[in-house]
């Protein structure tokens, strides 16, 4: 068997399987959509806690000027 007859068996056998030969798209723009959403939130995650740091440094020194 050459390997064009199994590229062309490959792809039949894709064709008929539900989901076809679209579903290897589409799982992989999910997959890229998944990527890009964690990513995000990690962002978000880390300028929150980069945002929490500073507030607390703010209120120490603000304490600290009242106790001055």
């Amino acid at each position: 068997m050459q390997l064009k007859d199994l590229f062309w068996e490959w792809r039949d056998f894709h064709s008929y399987v539900p989901g076809g030969l679209n579903s290897i798209g589409r799982k992989r723009k999910r997959f890229a959509e998944h990527l890009a959403k964690k990513k995000r939130e990690s962002e978000h995650k880390r300028k929150m806690k980069k945002d929490k740091k500073k507030d607390k440094k703010k209120k120490a020194n603000e304490e600290k000027k009242n106790i001055d």
